[in-house]
């Protein structure tokens, strides 16, 4: 029985992502090359409202992962240790990584020397918050910045959102967005919550056909993590549908629309720039990625493939809870959610969300699927559009037990990366 889901479960997910590229392809290219009038912009919420919602949902969902540790530890007969060593708890795994950067850039001796691997707008934001005001320590700027950048993404979501669907699925999708399963590393210091702020602001600008905004977003994206460069696939779409009712031919449109979205990898180009400066090489962080963490170009089948595997053999009995219990779950809710909405999503986010999905999962020895995907900003949407209330109430359930069982890896077991 084993064998056959280790041998079905990558042929599942590769299936249902296929389909959904194949319809996303489609009405890409038939969406952008012969576009309609733009529709009318669905009516905005105050400012104000939106920002309560945000706050408030804020607030709950951080006092929520809080809640859980506390009472999983009680429980577990640690509460002394996490009381006591809250500094520890939210600061595990790659968390010291870019406090070190923060705190002294990156260099070229000991451990420290692989850090160049974790890219640098966040710790160099929280670095150069630091010189201004040094009053706060290094750690302070850094849980500031990732929650300052939490709620300006709650806030660009709920706006794309609303933009599109309306103010109602908007709520539903920040909501949804605060309270995902991994969400507490969007509140430490982790690269996530920047990453993703500058995505949607991206996506939005382009949106709202301002490109200048969308290409500075996209780059500093880039600048934050690779798959910032996707924040090219919805500006490719829109630049096309203007070019397209400026009444430029097809392929001038898409040519043109390509060369321009070039600019976002300036971000990346940035990155490789300081791996030269530092190391001598501007590819020094993919030998150390090879070589240290046994990540390399790969594709989703075999991460599906392996990730079946060590479920049900461990090479380490704590990876099969920590790692490969939630990450292949997350493969393959995540591929349902995007075969099922294929011919509803908007086409940009959808297209975003396949190829954000195949350059995060497709690395060899994969393990923080569950923390890339819960960034990918169209999933939030489609949760959100779910419009039966037995399916809502289903899905909501399956998301609660989620977020529960993950905050527990994390607070109590300390074994989700």
């Amino acid at each position: 029985m084993t064998d056959l889901f280790i041998g079905i479960y990558p042929y599942v997910v590769c299936a249902l992502l296929l389909y959904a590229l194949i319809v996303a392809l489609r009405r890409y290219f038939v969406g952008a090359l012969n576009p309609a009038e733009a529709p009318a912009s669905k009516p905005s919420a105050p400012a104000f409202a939106v920002l309560r919602t945000i706050l408030i949902a804020f607030v709950l969902s951080r006092a929520l992962i809080w809640t859980v540790g506390y009472v999983g530890n009680a429980l577990s007969g640690s509460l002394d240790t996490y009381l006591n060593n809250q500094l520890f708890v939210w600061t595990q795994w790659d968390a010291p990584h870019y406090l070190g950067i923060a705190e002294n850039g990156y260099v070229t001796e000991g451990d420290a020397r692989l850090h160049i691997v974790f890219y640098p707008l966040y710790p160099y934001l929280v670095r150069g918050l630091h010189a201004i005001f040094p009053f706060l320590s290094i750690t302070a700027w850094a849980f500031i910045v990732s929650n300052a950048a939490l709620l300006g993404a709650a806030y660009a979501l709920f706006r794309l959102a609303e933009s599109t669907y309306g103010s109602r699925c908007a709520r539903r999708a920040a909501w949804l967005f605060l309270f995902c399963p991994t969400g507490m590393f969007f509140s430490i210091p982790y690269t996530e919550s920047i990453f993703l702020l500058c995505t949607l602001l991206s996506v939005l600008s382009a949106r709202r056909q301002r490109f200048l905004c969308a290409l500075l977003f996209g780059a500093l994206a880039s600048f934050s993590r690779l798959p910032g460069a996707v924040c090219a696939v919805p500006l490719y779409y829109e630049l096309i549908r203007a070019a397209r009712r400026r009444g430029d031919g097809k392929a001038h449109a898409l040519l043109m629309s390509a060369l321009k979205c070039l600019p976002i990898l300036s971000g990346f180009a940035a990155y490789m720039i300081i791996n030269a400066v530092v190391t001598g090489n501007p590819f020094q962080f993919l030998i150390y990625q090879r070589g240290h963490w046994g990540q390399s170009a790969g594709s989703v089948f075999r991460t599906a493939r392996y990730t079946a595997y060590y479920l049900v053999h461990p090479n380490v009995d704590w990876y099969r809870w920590g790692v490969w219990i939630p990450q292949s779950a997350f493969l393959l809710l995540s591929a349902v959610m995007l075969a099922l909405s294929a011919r509803r999503l908007n086409v940009p986010d959808l297209a975003y969300a396949l190829v954000y999905e195949n350059v995060v999962i497709s690395p060899t020895m994969l393990i923080s699927g569950p923390r890339y995907l819960c960034a990918m900003y169209p999933a939030y949407l489609i949760l959100a559009r779910i419009r039966r209330r037995w399916a809502r109430a289903l899905v909501y359930a399956l998301l609660a037990a989620l977020y529960m069982y993950c905050v527990w890896m994390y607070t109590v077991n300390r074994i989700l990366l």
